[in-house]
Formats: C-alpha cells, structure tokens, sequence
C-alpha cells in the first residue's frame, strides 16, 4: 500500500496494523505509487519465478498514475492493474493550463485534448472514458473494462474502476465478479451504449430476449465458437456468462442458431447444453434455405 500524504500515511499504518493472517504480510511505504510500483516490480522480475499480480492505482485525483509505468506493469505475463479513473475531477479541470501535465502524463499524450470539444449529444464523462480506454488497447492492455461508482442517489458518477488484463478469461471472470457484486449493475460497457437500455436489459427475464436479439443482429451469417462470442461481446453490454447461455439455448430451440457440438460425453450420450468449444451458426433457419 503506497500513500503520500503524511496524515493518510499515518491512518493507512493504523488500519493495516489491525489485520493479521499467518499467510499474508501488508505493508506501508510513504511516496509516490509509480515510485514504489517500479520499485516492486523490478524486485518481482529479479525473481526465478515471477508471480501474478494484481496491481490497483487509486490516485487522489489523476496525478501520480502515468500510463508508462501502467505499460510496463502489463507487459509481464500474468499481471493486472485496476485503476480508478477520477471522471469528475478530470471533467472538471480539463481546460486549466495546470493540469495539461499531468493529463499527458495519464494519457501518454494528448489523447485527451479531443474531449474539449464535444459533438452534439456527446458526455465529456463518456467521451474522456472511452478516449483513456482507447489509448489502453491500442498500446497497454487487450482489455480495458470500466466500472461505474455512483453517488448515493445515483445520478452523478464519482468515479470508474477501469480493469486492464492481456486474458480474455481475466477480463470475462473479473465482470462476472462485479457484476454479481453489485447486482443493481454498476457497471458500464465500453462501448457507447445508453444507459436506460442496459436498465431494461438487465430487468429482462430469461432467456433475454434482447441479447437474442443483439446476437443476431451482431452475428448474423457467422459461425463462431462459444467461447468467441463470450470474448468478443463481454465488453459490450450487462451479460455474462450465464446469460449468453440461455440466450442462445432459446434461439437453437426456435431454429435460429445451429450448435455444432463436437464432444464427447462421460456417458457417450450425445451432448447438449452449450461449451466453450462449441460452434454457432447464427441465422441457421436463413442458411439452411440456401
């Protein structure tokens, strides 16, 4: 746990020193998070053997996480960082001469100069979201997944968790974890999606007609593996893994998809249900009219 501010310091030492596990240690070091991060890391990588990590950033605002040292965090081999994204302070001080430093510093750049001007209809929250979340996967991490906090009367965000993993089993584990944390969905898609909508989805009863119909819209005509689907579409909206399944379930039994499962079964039983391996013809009815 790294904490610069002297009287956080000092209440961070309190806390940890009140927990106790014979096979955890926890400690404290007064500074800055890239400094002791680099720090950290460099003695991990010494190692014979390199551990996963779990990294969290929590700047108080946005200075202090520069996306170097995230960059170089996610180039080792199993290692994970969830960083907060101070939306609202950001927002706020966007413009201010002060703060271009330490925006570059965060973005790696000036990414964030494209929020200044907003098109008719666009959020600068989202915008500014979707900007850092861009910049991640083009250069940093395969999967930058936000999380939205809100304010107790839910209508202001506070801030974003934004979770970045290079394993798309990481990325689908870590929604399915958040989202049964906070089944009144917290969480917010990276794609531009409205917000009411992802409400009425996750209202919906199974077997969710909506994602029915957002796979048949999004996959119509192809034929991908189960486990494709689910790593391609996690990003996009309210469903995990669960939900696909019964999804798409429905669409088999109403001829709408066509499963191919070639597997084998302890009872040599022929298979059902839906696997990863599997392979899902989407528009089957259509294509078998051809």
């Amino acid at each position: 746990c790294v904490e610069l501010n002297s009287e956080n310091f000092t209440e961070l030492s309190s806390e940890i020193s009140q927990l106790s596990h014979p096979r955890v240690s926890i400690e404290a070091y007064k500074g800055f998070f890239a400094d002791e991060a680099m720090r950290k890391a460099e003695q991990l990588i010494a190692r014979d053997w390199t551990p996963p990590v779990f990294w969290t950033a929590d700047p108080f605002g946005f200075r202090g996480v520069p996306l170097e040292v995230i960059r170089k965090l996610m180039g080792q081999d199993r290692w994970e960082v969830m960083i907060t994204f101070m939306v609202r302070d950001m927002r706020r001080f966007l413009a201010e001469e002060n703060f271009e430093e330490p925006l570059n510093e965060f973005f790696g750049g000036e990414a964030w100069k494209d929020c200044l001007e907003l098109e008719p209809g666009e959020s600068r929250e989202q915008k500014l979201l979707l900007t850092y979340s861009k910049v991640i996967r083009e250069s940093v991490a395969t999967f930058a997944t936000p999380f939205r906090v809100f304010e107790d009367d839910r209508t202001q965000t506070l801030y974003y968790l934004i979770h970045l993993t290079n394993n798309p089993l990481g990325m689908r584990k870590m929604k399915e974890a958040m989202v049964k944390q906070s089944p009144d969905m917290t969480f917010w898609p990276v794609t531009k999606r409205d917000p009411n909508q992802i409400e009425i989805d996750v209202a919906e009863e199974e077997p969710y007609p909506s994602l029915q119909q957002h796979l048949e819209e999004r996959y119509s005509g192809q034929t991908l593996s189960f486990v494709d689907v689910m790593n391609k579409d996690y990003p996009e909206g309210a469903w995990v893994e669960s939900h696909y399944r019964k999804a798409i379930m429905a669409l088999e039994k109403a001829d709408r998809v066509m499963i191919e499962r070639n597997r084998s079964t302890p009872t040599n039983r022929k298979p059902s249900g839906v696997k990863e391996p599997d392979q899902i013809t989407f528009g089957a009815q259509a294509l078998s009219l051809l």
